[in-house]
């Protein structure tokens, strides 16, 4: 691909350039691209190639002549039984509007763009303790209702709906339902959210409902414990840095196929689920001291290090072991894992022909590529160093290049809480695409030049944010990874712009400290926000490591907030019964204020 074609992709700012400007950046793309054909050439010599193309053609003769069946069409005969199902749920293609790059000042944009955390709705109710009765009626849908990603279904009934047994019902029938069955009750004053009870009375193998007949754990053969784990993990953790299309995954793991789910990822997805529920112990042993989520995380290290040809599935399961560490509050072990993950994940990449006919594939592959390119554009903004991959790769160039196909071209969009998942799921792309443009284009600058750069950059964000639809706003949906991303967005906002507090590079028509200010406080009214709905005892994993950034921005601000301070310190006691991290970010978080009073 020529300079040209691959600036069109990038920005269609080539025609901006001077004539001077291009033969440099000519110059430098055919030196890039000499280099990199002749490591290619090298790298296809090696035996670690040979074995990869062997893997390559062994995964498209198994995704060609095997059909993946759509599960929500397969019903048990059996009406006491349970089936595994995932909710496709038609509703209206929502598009974004995508405007041209303004040419305006930083000033206008500023001036022009209300720098709000929410939308009206949600400052009001949350300043109020109430919100409207159409946001309530989101907000209090339970997880497993007809619009949920992940469903188990009662096979015969005359409603395609599951429904939540009484509680008499549920008294009558304890002997026949399983303890994990359902999640116990969230109530966080506003919202109570109860997961769908798991039936498994009269089946054959009570341990494992009709039509999953792999076992890819040897941890638990308790399948209404993992079932309840799994739900779990696709409703709270999956969409946020999501690895793995659920509908592809879950299908493979009913049928046993191993081309889109493999032993390895399926502990991973255990480890990092068993966080979210109170059942922490190992249904397979008395032992109190011995943790499910610990032995899921061996398990699947262990198969992580047999494998001796990586594959998609490695991918995936590094980067879900990757969050499961962050959780656990072991930064370098889980920054291993994201590096490992996108380096394969580029080489998987720079080996591969995509082929739009296999359009099931494609979308397997783009997910694990997506979930690994944007864990590692978190662990860039907690560390400050780099992301993996430079601006010119082509493996960035593949992820731009796909980032308008829309996730659920294969069956009608999923949707949570009304929220179209796949839309959702663009949206978090296109912001990690921006945060990557932001490392490199700040690094690769000379001091003189921060003024402009940090003025377009910041004028990326305020577009990005300005083309969310209705439905990814606030104060209409209140769905956790729609909250996230807006907390996601002011983050990466605070980080872009806190170096330069108090910089003289920056010209005083730049109000860095008071957008700082503004993030800050927008985290932590968003922050509370989800408290009120969810409670923090399940949260998205990095949001600790988000609250500690955004406190220690208000502790070294000129002006700092006694009242945020306390908010902050208040959610990571919340949240450390159920995140590790949160405990040694609330000691960091008071050490630091105590340090500064001591200073002060």
């Amino acid at each position: 691909m020529s300079f040209s074609q691959l600036a069109k992709h990038t920005g269609q700012q080539w025609q901006d350039l001077s004539s001077g400007d291009r033969e440099q950046w000519q110059s430098g793309a055919a030196i890039g691209k000499e280099a990199y054909l002749k490591n290619l050439k090298l790298y296809k010599e090696t035996d670690k190639h040979k074995e990869y193309e062997h893997y390559l053609k062994d995964f498209k003769s198994k995704a060609a002549s095997n059909t993946v069946r759509d599960p929500l069409g397969e019903t048990s005969q059996d009406s006491t039984s349970a089936t595994f199902a995932i909710s496709s749920t038609a509703s209206p293609n929502l598009k974004l509007k995508h405007s041209s790059p303004s040419q305006a000042s930083f000033s206008d944009v500023a001036s022009k763009h209300t720098y709000q955390p929410c939308d009206e709705k949600l400052c009001s109710s949350h300043s109020t303790g109430s919100t409207s009765s159409e946001s309530l009626s989101r907000a209090n849908q339970s997880p497993e209702t007809p619009t949920s990603r992940v469903q188990y279904l009662p096979s015969q009934t005359s409603a395609c709906t599951p429904t939540t047994p009484s509680s008499s019902d549920c008294s009558s029938n304890t002997s026949h339902t399983s303890v994990y069955s359902g999640s116990p009750e969230i109530d966080s004053g506003q919202v109570k959210c109860q997961l769908q009870t798991f039936d498994c009375s009269h089946s054959e193998d009570a341990r494992r409902p009709p039509g999953v007949n792999v076992s890819w754990t040897t941890i638990s053969s308790d399948f209404a414990f993992i079932d309840h784990i799994m739900k779990l993990y696709f409703y709270w953790e999956n969409p946020n840095f999501s690895t793995l299309s659920a509908k592809i995954f879950l299908a493979d793991f009913r049928s046993g196929r191993d081309v889109y789910c493999s032993a390895a990822l399926v502990n991973a997805i255990l480890a990092l689920g068993c966080r979210l529920s109170p059942y922490t112990k190992s249904p397979n042993t008395t032992d109190e001291s011995v943790i499910a989520g610990d032995l899921f995380y061996a398990e699947a290290n262990m198969l992580l290090d047999e494998e001796s040809v990586p594959q998609l599935t490695t991918i995936q399961a590094m980067s879900i072991m990757s969050i499961r560490d962050a959780v656990c509050g072991r930064q370098s072990t889980s920054i291993f894992y994201s590096k490992e993950s996108i380096r394969l994940a580029v080489d998987m990449n720079n080996l591969m022909e995509f082929d739009s006919a296999q359009a099931m594939e494609n979308q397997a592959i783009s997910a694990g590529f997506w979930g690994a390119f944007a864990l590692d554009q978190m662990w860039s903004l907690l560390t400050g160093h780099l992301p993996f991959c430079s601006r010119d790769s082509p493996y960035v160039l593949t992820l731009r290049m796909s980032i308008g196909t829309r996730a659920g071209d294969l069956s009608p969009p999923e949707e949570s809480f009304g929220v179209c998942i796949s839309e959702a799921q663009t949206c978090f792309r296109k912001l990690s695409l921006i945060i990557h443009d932001s490392f490199y284009t700040l690094h690769s600058r000379h001091t003189n030049q921060y003024t402009t750069e940090v003025k377009l950059l910041y004028q990326k964000y305020i577009e990005w944010y300005s083309t969310l639809s209705d439905d990814l706003r606030l104060g209409l949906h209140f769905a956790p990874s729609i909250i996230f991303m807006h907390i996601y967005y002011h983050f990466a906002v605070l980080l872009l712009l806190r170096p330069f507090i108090g910089i003289p590079a920056v010209d005083t028509s730049i109000p860095v400290e008071d957008i700082c200010a503004q993030s800050s406080d927008s985290i932590a009214i968003l922050v509370a926000c989800y408290h009120r709905l969810y409670n923090l005892q399940r949260t998205p994993t990095f949001l600790p490591y988000i609250i500690l950034s955004s406190g220690i921005a208000n502790i070294i601000s000129n002006s700092p907030s006694p009242n945020q301070l306390h908010a902050d310190v208040t959610n990571l006691e919340n949240m450390r019964h159920s995140h590790a991290f949160a405990a040694k970010a609330l000691e960091i978080l008071i050490g630091l204020d105590e340090s500064s009073k001591e200073g002060g």
